[in-house]
């Protein structure tokens, strides 16, 4: 049950961060992320596995073709509501000129630390102590 529930919040996300950044821009969502986060209570509901698995197939299954930017900031979103610690972040890289966003996390699956050092990182929100 977990992994449907993870699998249908993590479409949601996609498609409302999808939507979210094209009308608010990036710093107003991170900020509206930040103050829900600071609200809400926080719990481990879903098992990082469940995570896993239903963000992954949130991904693949998605009618969007939902970015790197849209599925970190999703995947922050998800991370943080379930009280996992997480880092969004966002880096360039000059020649040739390319930008990326990933999430570093303790979850090994989920974890794209390896990202920081192909890019200079301009953008770093944190969620716990990662």
């Amino acid at each position: 049950m977990d992994k449907v529930a993870s699998f249908l919040i993590s479409y949601w996300y996609l498609f409302y961060f999808y939507i979210m950044l094209r009308k608010k821009g990036l710093p107003n969502v991170i900020k509206k992320i930040e103050a829900e986060t600071r609200t809400k209570v926080k719990s481990k509901r879903l098992n990082h596995s469940s995570i896993v698995y239903g963000f992954q197939l949130a991904c693949k299954m998605h009618f969007l073709n939902v970015e790197c930017l849209e599925r970190s900031v999703a995947l922050y979103r998800l991370l943080s509501l379930n009280n996992y610690e997480s880092r969004l972040c966002v880096g360039v890289r000059q020649k040739p000129f390319l930008s990326h966003a990933w999430i570093e996390t303790n979850i090994s699956e989920l974890d794209e630390s390896k990202n920081r050092d192909k890019f200079h990182v301009f953008l770093t929100v944190s969620k716990g102590g990662c």
